[in-house]
Protein backbone atom coordinates (compact mmCIF):
# COMPACT_ATOMS: atom_id res chain seq x y z
CA UNK A 1 0.00 0.00 0.00
CA UNK A 2 1.50 3.36 -1.05
CA UNK A 3 1.59 6.40 1.15
CA UNK A 4 -1.77 8.13 1.31
CA UNK A 5 -3.62 5.10 -0.07
CA UNK A 6 -6.50 3.99 2.10
CA UNK A 7 -6.62 0.32 3.16
CA UNK A 8 -9.33 -1.87 1.69
CA UNK A 9 -11.58 -2.68 4.63
CA UNK A 10 -13.04 -6.04 3.67
CA UNK A 11 -12.91 -7.60 7.14
CA UNK A 12 -15.06 -6.84 10.18
CA UNK A 13 -13.71 -6.55 13.72
CA UNK A 14 -15.62 -6.12 16.97
CA UNK A 15 -13.64 -4.43 19.74
CA UNK A 16 -15.10 -5.26 23.18
CA UNK A 17 -13.49 -2.96 25.73
CA UNK A 18 -13.86 -2.86 29.51
CA UNK A 19 -13.51 0.88 30.26
CA UNK A 20 -12.90 0.25 33.99
CA UNK A 21 -9.95 -2.13 33.62
CA UNK A 22 -6.49 -1.20 34.91
CA UNK A 23 -6.51 2.57 35.52
CA UNK A 24 -8.91 2.95 32.56
CA UNK A 25 -5.87 3.30 30.29
CA UNK A 26 -7.44 1.33 27.44
CA UNK A 27 -10.40 3.71 27.25
CA UNK A 28 -8.00 6.64 26.86
CA UNK A 29 -6.28 4.88 23.96
CA UNK A 30 -9.49 3.91 22.15
CA UNK A 31 -9.02 6.19 19.15
CA UNK A 32 -5.48 4.94 18.54
CA UNK A 33 -6.55 1.32 18.93
CA UNK A 34 -9.28 1.76 16.32
CA UNK A 35 -6.78 3.40 13.96
CA UNK A 36 -4.42 0.43 14.24
CA UNK A 37 -7.13 -2.03 13.27
CA UNK A 38 -8.38 0.19 10.46
CA UNK A 39 -4.89 0.40 8.98
CA UNK A 40 -4.81 -3.41 9.02
CA UNK A 41 -7.92 -3.45 6.81
CA UNK A 42 -10.69 -3.92 9.37
CA UNK A 43 -14.01 -2.15 9.62
CA UNK A 44 -14.19 -1.66 13.36
CA UNK A 45 -17.22 -1.67 15.65
CA UNK A 46 -16.74 -0.83 19.34
CA UNK A 47 -18.68 -2.10 22.34
CA UNK A 48 -17.90 -0.69 25.80
CA UNK A 49 -18.96 -3.10 28.53
CA UNK A 50 -21.36 -1.73 31.12
CA UNK A 51 -20.88 -4.25 33.92
CA UNK A 52 -20.31 -7.90 34.81
CA UNK A 53 -21.56 -10.30 32.16
CA UNK A 54 -21.90 -7.68 29.43
CA UNK A 55 -18.83 -8.95 27.56
CA UNK A 56 -20.38 -12.41 27.40
CA UNK A 57 -23.70 -11.04 26.19
CA UNK A 58 -22.05 -8.92 23.47
CA UNK A 59 -19.86 -11.76 22.19
CA UNK A 60 -22.77 -14.20 22.23
CA UNK A 61 -25.07 -11.79 20.38
CA UNK A 62 -22.74 -10.38 17.73
CA UNK A 63 -19.67 -12.63 17.57
CA UNK A 64 -20.78 -14.60 14.53
CA UNK A 65 -21.17 -11.42 12.49
CA UNK A 66 -17.44 -10.58 12.62
CA UNK A 67 -14.21 -12.01 11.28
CA UNK A 68 -12.36 -11.17 14.48
CA UNK A 69 -13.34 -10.16 18.00
CA UNK A 70 -10.72 -8.39 20.14
CA UNK A 71 -11.34 -7.98 23.85
CA UNK A 72 -9.59 -5.30 25.88
CA UNK A 73 -9.40 -5.60 29.67
CA UNK A 74 -8.22 -8.03 32.31
CA UNK A 75 -8.49 -11.79 32.65
CA UNK A 76 -12.15 -11.46 33.64
CA UNK A 77 -12.94 -9.66 30.38
CA UNK A 78 -11.18 -12.39 28.41
CA UNK A 79 -13.22 -14.98 30.32
CA UNK A 80 -16.49 -13.26 29.46
CA UNK A 81 -15.79 -12.77 25.76
CA UNK A 82 -14.40 -16.27 25.18
CA UNK A 83 -17.38 -17.69 27.02
CA UNK A 84 -19.83 -15.76 24.86
CA UNK A 85 -18.17 -16.82 21.61
CA UNK A 86 -18.05 -20.50 22.52
CA UNK A 87 -21.60 -20.57 23.85
CA UNK A 88 -22.85 -19.00 20.60
CA UNK A 89 -21.05 -21.60 18.48
CA UNK A 90 -19.08 -18.88 16.70
CA UNK A 91 -15.74 -19.79 15.13
CA UNK A 92 -14.67 -16.15 15.13
CA UNK A 93 -11.00 -15.39 15.72
CA UNK A 94 -10.28 -13.97 19.17
CA UNK A 95 -7.63 -11.40 20.02
CA UNK A 96 -6.77 -10.11 23.49
CA UNK A 97 -5.26 -6.81 24.60
CA UNK A 98 -4.25 -7.18 28.28
CA UNK A 99 -5.27 -3.99 30.08
CA UNK A 100 -6.07 -5.33 33.55
CA UNK A 101 -4.24 -5.01 36.84
CA UNK A 102 -2.30 -8.30 36.78
CA UNK A 103 -2.88 -10.03 33.40
CA UNK A 104 -1.59 -13.44 34.51
CA UNK A 105 -2.74 -15.24 31.37
CA UNK A 106 -1.24 -12.67 29.01
CA UNK A 107 2.06 -12.71 30.90
CA UNK A 108 2.23 -16.50 30.88
CA UNK A 109 1.82 -16.76 27.09
CA UNK A 110 3.96 -13.77 26.15
CA UNK A 111 1.43 -11.18 24.99
CA UNK A 112 2.82 -7.65 24.73
CA UNK A 113 2.24 -5.50 27.82
CA UNK A 114 2.30 -2.33 25.70
CA UNK A 115 -1.31 -1.80 24.65
CA UNK A 116 -0.60 -0.34 21.20
CA UNK A 117 1.97 -3.01 20.37
CA UNK A 118 -0.48 -5.66 21.55
CA UNK A 119 -3.08 -4.15 19.22
CA UNK A 120 -0.70 -4.50 16.26
CA UNK A 121 -0.16 -8.13 17.24
CA UNK A 122 -3.92 -8.69 17.47
CA UNK A 123 -4.38 -7.08 14.05
CA UNK A 124 -1.67 -8.98 12.20
CA UNK A 125 -0.70 -11.96 14.34
CA UNK A 126 -1.05 -15.65 13.58
CA UNK A 127 -4.15 -17.59 14.53
CA UNK A 128 -3.51 -20.63 16.73
CA UNK A 129 -6.20 -23.02 17.93
CA UNK A 130 -5.89 -23.18 21.73
CA UNK A 131 -7.69 -25.09 24.45
CA UNK A 132 -10.36 -23.71 26.73
CA UNK A 133 -12.07 -25.28 29.73
CA UNK A 134 -15.56 -26.16 30.87
CA UNK A 135 -16.28 -26.20 34.59
CA UNK A 136 -19.54 -27.88 35.57
CA UNK A 137 -20.95 -26.60 32.26
CA UNK A 138 -19.47 -23.08 32.47
CA UNK A 139 -16.72 -21.99 30.06
CA UNK A 140 -13.42 -20.61 31.35
CA UNK A 141 -10.38 -19.39 29.49
CA UNK A 142 -7.34 -20.63 31.37
CA UNK A 143 -7.67 -21.43 35.09
CA UNK A 144 -10.11 -22.83 37.64
CA UNK A 145 -8.82 -22.53 41.19
CA UNK A 146 -10.09 -23.11 44.71
CA UNK A 147 -8.89 -22.50 48.25
CA UNK A 148 -6.52 -19.99 49.80
CA UNK A 149 -6.16 -16.64 48.01
CA UNK A 150 -8.45 -17.56 45.10
CA UNK A 151 -11.26 -15.35 46.41
CA UNK A 152 -8.96 -12.33 46.32
CA UNK A 153 -9.43 -11.71 42.58
CA UNK A 154 -13.17 -11.13 42.81
CA UNK A 155 -13.26 -9.62 46.34
CA UNK A 156 -10.67 -6.91 45.78
CA UNK A 157 -12.37 -3.60 44.91
CA UNK A 158 -11.77 -2.41 41.34
CA UNK A 159 -10.45 0.94 42.60
CA UNK A 160 -7.77 -0.86 44.62
CA UNK A 161 -6.84 -3.03 41.64
CA UNK A 162 -6.46 0.04 39.46
CA UNK A 163 -4.35 1.91 42.00
CA UNK A 164 -2.12 -0.84 43.36
CA UNK A 165 -2.13 -3.62 40.75
CA UNK A 166 -0.73 -6.91 42.06
CA UNK A 167 -0.04 -5.36 45.46
CA UNK A 168 -3.79 -4.96 45.99
CA UNK A 169 -4.23 -8.71 45.59
CA UNK A 170 -1.41 -9.43 48.03
CA UNK A 171 -2.82 -7.05 50.64
CA UNK A 172 -6.29 -8.52 50.33
CA UNK A 173 -4.84 -12.03 50.46
CA UNK A 174 -3.15 -11.33 53.78
CA UNK A 175 -6.61 -10.88 55.32
CA UNK A 176 -7.41 -14.52 54.50
CA UNK A 177 -4.51 -16.06 56.41
CA UNK A 178 -6.34 -16.23 59.72
CA UNK A 179 -9.40 -17.80 58.10
CA UNK A 180 -7.72 -20.53 56.06
CA UNK A 181 -9.15 -23.98 56.76
CA UNK A 182 -8.75 -27.33 55.01
CA UNK A 183 -11.04 -28.24 52.13
CA UNK A 184 -11.77 -31.95 51.87
CA UNK A 185 -12.08 -32.98 48.26
CA UNK A 186 -11.75 -36.06 46.07
CA UNK A 187 -10.59 -35.78 42.47
CA UNK A 188 -10.16 -38.23 39.63
CA UNK A 189 -7.41 -37.22 37.20
CA UNK A 190 -7.50 -39.69 34.36
CA UNK A 191 -7.63 -43.06 36.11
CA UNK A 192 -6.04 -41.85 39.36
CA UNK A 193 -8.10 -41.09 42.46
CA UNK A 194 -6.78 -38.39 44.81
CA UNK A 195 -8.52 -37.56 48.09
CA UNK A 196 -7.17 -35.29 50.82
CA UNK A 197 -7.54 -32.09 52.80
CA UNK A 198 -6.29 -29.28 50.55
CA UNK A 199 -5.33 -25.68 51.10
CA UNK A 200 -5.85 -24.85 47.43
CA UNK A 201 -5.70 -26.25 43.92
CA UNK A 202 -5.59 -25.14 40.30
CA UNK A 203 -6.67 -26.67 36.99
CA UNK A 204 -5.01 -24.58 34.33
CA UNK A 205 -4.06 -24.17 30.69
CA UNK A 206 -1.27 -21.73 31.59
CA UNK A 207 1.04 -20.90 34.49
CA UNK A 208 -1.42 -19.41 37.00
CA UNK A 209 -0.70 -17.22 40.01
CA UNK A 210 2.54 -15.89 38.57
CA UNK A 211 5.34 -15.82 41.10
CA UNK A 212 3.80 -18.51 43.31
CA UNK A 213 3.06 -21.59 41.22
CA UNK A 214 5.75 -22.71 38.78
CA UNK A 215 4.71 -25.32 36.19
CA UNK A 216 6.70 -28.56 36.02
CA UNK A 217 6.84 -28.42 32.22
CA UNK A 218 6.40 -25.74 29.59
CA UNK A 219 2.66 -25.36 29.11
CA UNK A 220 1.25 -26.33 25.72
CA UNK A 221 -1.91 -24.32 25.07
CA UNK A 222 -3.15 -26.76 22.42
CA UNK A 223 -2.39 -30.27 23.70
CA UNK A 224 -5.81 -30.98 25.21
CA UNK A 225 -4.35 -31.36 28.72
CA UNK A 226 -4.75 -29.32 31.87
CA UNK A 227 -1.93 -28.72 34.33
CA UNK A 228 -3.29 -29.78 37.73
CA UNK A 229 -1.67 -28.56 40.96
CA UNK A 230 -3.08 -29.62 44.35
CA UNK A 231 -1.62 -28.39 47.64
CA UNK A 232 -2.35 -30.48 50.72
CA UNK A 233 -3.14 -28.64 53.93
CA UNK A 234 0.05 -28.02 55.99
CA UNK A 235 -0.25 -28.77 59.69
CA UNK A 236 2.93 -27.10 60.93
CA UNK A 237 4.94 -23.95 60.08
CA UNK A 238 7.67 -26.24 58.72
CA UNK A 239 5.22 -27.92 56.35
CA UNK A 240 4.00 -24.49 55.24
CA UNK A 241 7.53 -23.48 54.30
CA UNK A 242 8.07 -26.76 52.45
CA UNK A 243 4.81 -26.26 50.57
CA UNK A 244 5.72 -22.77 49.36
CA UNK A 245 9.20 -23.92 48.32
CA UNK A 246 7.83 -26.85 46.31
CA UNK A 247 5.31 -24.63 44.53
CA UNK A 248 7.86 -22.00 43.59
CA UNK A 249 10.43 -24.56 42.45
CA UNK A 250 7.92 -26.42 40.31
CA UNK A 251 8.49 -29.62 42.28
CA UNK A 252 6.24 -32.40 43.47
CA UNK A 253 6.39 -33.30 47.15
CA UNK A 254 4.32 -35.06 49.80
CA UNK A 255 2.39 -31.79 50.07
CA UNK A 256 2.14 -30.91 46.36
CA UNK A 257 0.44 -33.10 43.75
CA UNK A 258 1.06 -32.28 40.07
CA UNK A 259 -0.66 -34.03 37.21
CA UNK A 260 -1.76 -33.57 33.61
CA UNK A 261 -5.28 -34.58 32.62
CA UNK A 262 -7.86 -34.02 29.90
CA UNK A 263 -10.72 -34.34 32.36
CA UNK A 264 -11.00 -34.03 36.13
CA UNK A 265 -13.93 -35.37 38.10
CA UNK A 266 -14.44 -33.59 41.42
CA UNK A 267 -16.40 -34.42 44.53
CA UNK A 268 -16.83 -32.13 47.54
CA UNK A 269 -19.40 -32.52 50.27
CA UNK A 270 -19.91 -28.81 50.91
CA UNK A 271 -20.09 -25.69 48.70
CA UNK A 272 -16.62 -24.61 47.60
CA UNK A 273 -15.86 -21.23 46.10
CA UNK A 274 -13.86 -21.48 42.87
CA UNK A 275 -12.27 -18.74 40.81
CA UNK A 276 -12.70 -19.11 37.04
CA UNK A 277 -10.23 -16.63 35.51
CA UNK A 278 -10.92 -14.43 38.53
CA UNK A 279 -14.72 -14.80 38.43
CA UNK A 280 -16.50 -16.57 41.30
CA UNK A 281 -18.32 -19.89 40.89
CA UNK A 282 -19.74 -21.99 43.74
CA UNK A 283 -19.81 -25.77 43.32
CA UNK A 284 -20.55 -28.83 45.44
CA UNK A 285 -21.28 -32.51 45.02
CA UNK A 286 -19.97 -34.22 41.88
CA UNK A 287 -19.02 -32.28 38.74
CA UNK A 288 -16.58 -32.38 35.86
CA UNK A 289 -13.85 -30.05 34.60
CA UNK A 290 -13.12 -30.84 30.95
CA UNK A 291 -10.62 -29.59 28.41
CA UNK A 292 -12.07 -28.21 25.18
CA UNK A 293 -9.17 -29.07 22.92
CA UNK A 294 -8.22 -26.46 20.31
CA UNK A 295 -11.68 -24.93 20.48
CA UNK A 296 -10.59 -21.27 20.34
CA UNK A 297 -8.98 -19.65 17.24
CA UNK A 298 -6.73 -17.29 19.21
CA UNK A 299 -4.56 -14.53 17.73
CA UNK A 300 -0.95 -14.82 18.90
CA UNK A 301 2.00 -12.52 18.10
CA UNK A 302 3.94 -13.55 15.01
CA UNK A 303 6.89 -15.75 15.89
CA UNK A 304 10.26 -14.20 15.28
CA UNK A 305 12.23 -15.87 12.50
CA UNK A 306 15.43 -17.50 13.70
Amino acid sequence: MTRGEKPVMDKRLLLILNPQAGMMRAARQLTRLVEIFQKAGYRVSVHLTEGPGDGTAAARRWGKEYDRVVCVGGDGTLNEVMRGLLESGAETELGYLPAGSTNDFANSIGLNADLLKAAKDAAGGEVVSIDAGRFNGRIFAYVAAFGAFTEVSYRTPQAAKNMLGRMAFLLEGMKELQDIRPIHMALKCGEEQIESDFIFGTVSNSAPMAGLITPTVETDLSDGNFEVTLARFPNTPQESAQLVAALRMGEESPLVVRRQARQIEVWCGEPVSWSLDGEQELAEGRFVIENLKRRVPFVMPLRKKK
